[in-house]
């Protein structure tokens, strides 16, 4: 295992991205579909999942870890960032933590940021961001 793990380092910031990018889907699906703690640490977690590639101790380890000043690693970080978002929401609606009318709330919440990042995929300017707001995970709390 620690071959496999010290291989995956060792290569370009592009593999360690997609290794990273990876490691929060499937973290965030473990957190919501099969660990039994209350929902505000799941979604926590989650939130926190995101800074596991870009955190300061990982590149301090790993010099190559990845290069968070790349179009890549914005591009890819958005993605991911939607696919979380979109595997909290189903979460949230198929366990009865909310009431329809709230679910429906955080759905349009959702839809409303989607917007705003095809928007910044097609622009590539993250200040459209700042107009479309992730309000999904501070809602779910």
């Amino acid at each position: 295992m620690n071959f496999i793990i010290c291989c995956i380092i060792k290569n370009d910031h592009t593999q360690n991205l997609f290794v990273s990018q990876g490691f929060r889907i499937l973290f965030t699906v473990v957190v919501l579909f099969f660990i039994h703690i209350p929902l505000l640490f799941k979604v926590l977690l989650v939130i926190l999942s995101d800074f596991f590639d870009n955190c300061i101790p990982l590149r301090k380890v790993f010099k190559d870890w990845v290069d968070p000043n790349t179009k890549l690693y914005q591009l890819s970080d958005k993605i991911t960032d939607l696919m979380t978002s979109y595997i909290l929401l189903f979460y949230l609606f198929k366990y009865p933590y909310l009431v329809r009318n709230q679910n429906l709330i955080l759905f349009y919440l959702l839809l409303y940021r989607s917007i705003g990042q095809i928007i910044f995929f097609i622009w590539n300017d993250q200040r459209i961001l700042l107009l479309f707001p992730n309000f999904l995970f501070c809602l779910s709390v």
